[in-house]
């Protein structure tokens, strides 16, 4: 026959306190670990709030930059750098114009030379294209 069952649920006291005795360990265990945990979680946290820190700086660079962007931006928008942008296009066109006319006047003073001398038509032919030759080598400079 059988012994009933205690209400702890183990068969003998000896098997209470071993377990017990383990539980014991295992608490005394958690409380070892607790504090290298805590240990742990306090090195982090400076660490942490180092890296918030850096954060919060690039963040305020980055606005700096942005802002700097946009007001490089607005500066190069503004009606001065286009009127003066405008004003060299607008030389660039009169020296190809007057290239041309340069040649144009030229090449008639060859033809009123040419109705005299036809050698000295010859000569003077040559210079609007030397003329043409130079402004195109200006203007690839």
């Amino acid at each position: 026959m059988k012994a009933p069952l205690r209400s702890h649920g183990f068969d003998k006291p000896s098997d209470l306190d071993d377990h017990l005795a383990e539980l014991d360990e295992e608490a005394a265990e958690k409380e070892a670990a607790k504090p290298a945990a805590a240990r742990r979680a306090r090195a982090a946290a400076p660490a942490e709030s180092s890296l918030r820190a850096e954060l919060e700086d690039l963040r305020k660079q980055l606005e700096k930059i942005r802002r700097d962007v946009k007001r490089l931006e607005a500066a190069s928008n503004t009606p001065h750098h286009k009127s003066t942008d405008a004003r060299h296009e607008r030389d660039r066109e009169n020296s190809r114009l007057m290239t041309v006319v340069r040649s144009v006047a030229v090449t008639s003073l060859a033809g009123r030379i040419f109705a005299s001398s036809p050698v000295m038509a010859a000569l003077v032919a040559v210079v609007p294209i030397a003329l043409g030759l130079a402004a195109r080598r200006n203007e690839g400079a």
